[in-house]
């Protein structure tokens, strides 16, 4: 055997090692009797694993914190890799050998097929014994990340989006300022006004942050579904084409990128925002803690300055005037889960619940609480600890925090799809097949092959070939 077939082969031989110990690893019975040891002074150990919260001391705050209402339960941090797909192949490669871990960071949406496999520690008993509702605490979104009827996840950040303007390119243009009853249109129409070229490149008037999303977004937020009641595909729904038809109109204006441009561009909306290079951008919650570390941790944008504009956020945009104003589809980023594994099932509810509802060093933890004081959520956004260990404070005007906590306490959200179609893997399954096809074919409309009508035809013709496909499979 050559040494090429022979690195082959154990390259092979390692990769079936890992695939079995995973599968093996989901067999509940395997997993019994897994954790920690006791810590050496016989007090319970904890083992919470993420990413992100070694930085600046965050994790050390933390556990100071929790030591400080529970000094009888040891927690120790490891940090995974500090991205969100190297984080989560690491996350399964550690469930998959049995290492003990007890309270782990995961994403909102992965959850759910770890704990459909017994992976993960059912949270619903201990809530129940706690009097904790999860959706009044959190919101009624969390109904869709339900597993058997219970929860296995809390979040610690959830997805959102507004819309971030010039206040002063604005003021210089003579228009009045967006709020909650705008529309898609009227967004459309300030994005051609405020668009300019000059000597040192063009300022858009309009650019998503994400940019993946830009055609969905106002889509779902105003209660469209992917499948109709019928539990057929709704690409040949009116308002798709309107979604279309507005973003392909902004891009041919000049009043925005393509989104080709965007993403060969690797370009990021919420900077071109901050180097006035865009008018309006849709931004998340996450857009001034990340100003904050450009600002503070690299001294770009302005450093301790900051940015040299005024500016405001509100509401994102309506679909058209039958939209509902301030509503928005939330769905959780991230959050925590604990290992089924646990030998100290109840201590890591407790934990996870901590990270969620307590620690409001975590980025986010404070917007995913809908009891959270105003003063923890303002500084979350207004209180920055840099690299060097430096604690800045007094970032953001009090109108854009006021405007940021309004628009956390009043968005109106649109729930994921319940009953018969919205519960069914099919559903699901046709969503990320649905967004996969759009994904593929999108360059033949904004490119100018096809006509709207024709891509929606294409668009439909392939979901409804996927959908045939999905309910043979699931029939058997």
């Amino acid at each position: 055997m050559t040494n090429a077939k022979k690195t082959l082969a154990a390259a092979a031989a390692i990769i079936l090692l890992l695939a079995a110990a995973y599968w093996w690893a989901r067999i509940p019975e395997s997993r019994l009797g897994e954790g920690e040891p006791p810590a050496a002074d016989g007090r319970i150990k904890l083992i919470w694993v993420g990413y992100g919260n070694s930085n600046g001391g965050k994790a050390k705050r933390i556990i100071d914190k929790w030591y400080r209402q529970h000094p009888d339960i040891e927690i120790e941090y490891r940090e995974f890799p500090n991205n969100p797909a190297e984080y989560m192949k690491s996350l399964d490669v550690a469930l998959a050998v049995n290492e003990p871990m007890d309270v782990m960071m995961m994403n909102g949406r992965e959850h759910i097929f770890r704990a459909k496999e017994g992976v993960l520690l059912d949270f619903g008993p201990f809530m129940k014994a706690d009097g904790f509702d999860a959706a009044e605490r959190f919101g009624s979104y969390m109904e869709e990340l339900q597993v058997k009827n219970s929860y296995y996840f809390m979040p610690s950040s959830i997805q959102y989006s507004m819309l971030f303007y010039n206040k002063d390119m604005f003021d210089a243009a003579g228009l009045a300022y967006p709020d909650e009853n705008t529309t898609l249109q009227e967004l459309a129409g300030l994005a051609g006004r405020l668009s300019v070229v000059r000597e040192s490149g063009r300022v858009y008037g309009f650019v998503p942050t994400v940019w993946q999303d830009a055609i969905f977004m106002p889509l779902l937020n105003s209660g469209w579904l992917f499948l109709d009641e019928s539990g057929q595909p709704q690409f040949t729904d009116g308002r798709f084409k309107q979604a279309l038809e507005w973003y392909k109109g902004l891009q041919d204006a000049g009043a925005a990128p393509s989104f080709e441009q965007i993403e060969l561009a690797k370009w990021d909306a919420r900077f071109l925002f901050a180097e006035r290079q865009a008018a309006m951008i849709e931004g998340d919650w996450e857009t001034p803690l990340l100003w904050n570390m450009r600002r503070f941790d690299d001294g770009l944008l302005g450093g301790d300055k900051g940015m040299d504009f005024r500016y405001g956020v509100t509401f994102y945009p309506r679909l058209n005037e039958e939209g509902k104003p301030k509503a928005f589809r939330l769905s959780a980023e991230w959050g925590y889960a604990a290992n089924a594994a646990t030998k100290h099932p109840a201590e890591a509810y407790r934990f996870a619940k901590f990270l969620t509802t307590e620690a409001i060093e975590l980025p986010g933890a404070v917007s995913t609480n809908l009891q959270a004081n105003e003063g923890d959520f303002r500084g979350m956004f207004d209180s920055y600890i840099d690299k060097r260990n430096r604690t800045v404070t007094g970032i953001y005007p009090a109108e854009v925090l006021d405007s940021l906590k309004r628009i956390r306490d009043e968005t109106a959200a649109v729930d994921e799809p319940r009953g018969a179609e919205g519960s069914s893997a099919v559903y699901q399954n046709m969503e990320r097949a649905m967004r996969d096809i759009y994904a593929r074919n999108k360059g033949l409309y904004f490119n100018g092959k096809l006509s709207a009508d024709d891509f929606i035809r294409l668009l439909q013709e392939e979901a409804e070939a996927e959908l045939l496909k999905a309910n043979i499979t699931e029939g058997g």
